[in-house]
């Protein structure tokens, strides 16, 4: 289930697995060998798989490096296999922590290094994103222009966390669902300082 309460349909690897089998089935039943790694093979992760991630950013804005690696580790495993790298994912999730945390912009971009894949769709969209950061003068509304001309939506996260103090008050008004999110905003906060107390009397 959604966070809608409305049902999606599966992801692109699990349709294919379904496939496969099928066709492992009526195979069988001819006496015929298929390779099944042609359909099993799991794809790349969307760009999107990036905002699905970014919920830790939120959660463990004050842990450290090493604990936000552990549960990405985890969590992309889980969601992708254990052949997926977490190094795209990382570079995500720390640079939205660090604009959380309040670093200037040209603090937080100044050391990244981005893999130079251009066959990787998320690599291509880590490239773009810090090239539109770099051009958006400071200005969100700039930012957040150039996100929308590029389909740049983690753009706007970022961007949202860069200059949320400067945010449009329209862009408030006209905010759906308003309420909810600020209720979800607070429940965030209330666990990132309870995932801090138990951090603390671990040690």
């Amino acid at each position: 289930m959604s966070p809608t309460g409305i049902c999606f349909t599966p992801s692109i690897h699990i349709k294919q697995a379904i496939e496969q089998m099928s066709i492992n089935l009526a195979a069988e039943s001819l006496a015929v060998i298929t390779d099944e790694n042609i359909y099993t093979t799991q794809p790349s992760p969307p760009v999107a798989a990036l905002l699905r991630i970014s919920p830790i950013a939120y959660f463990y804005s004050n842990h450290s490096p090493s604990v936000r690696i552990e549960v990405i580790t985890h969590c992309v495993r889980a969601m992708f296999g254990q052949e997926i790298s977490i190094e795209n994912f990382v570079i995500y999730v720390e640079l939205l922590v660090n604009a959380l945390n309040g670093r200037a912009k040209e603090k937080i971009l100044q050391p990244m290094q981005i893999p130079l894949d251009r066959s990787h769709s998320m690599s291509v969209a880590l490239i773009k994103l810090i090239d539109i950061l770099r051009m958006d003068n400071n200005d969100i509304q700039q930012g957040v222009q150039q996100a929308l001309a590029f389909n740049q939506s983690i753009e706007q996260e970022i961007s949202g966390a860069l200059y949320y103090q400067t945010i449009p008050s329209e862009w408030f008004a006209c905010t759906y669902a308003k309420e909810t999110l600020m209720a979800l905003a607070k429940w965030l906060n209330y666990q990132q300082q309870s995932n801090e107390c138990e951090e603390k009397n671990l040690f």
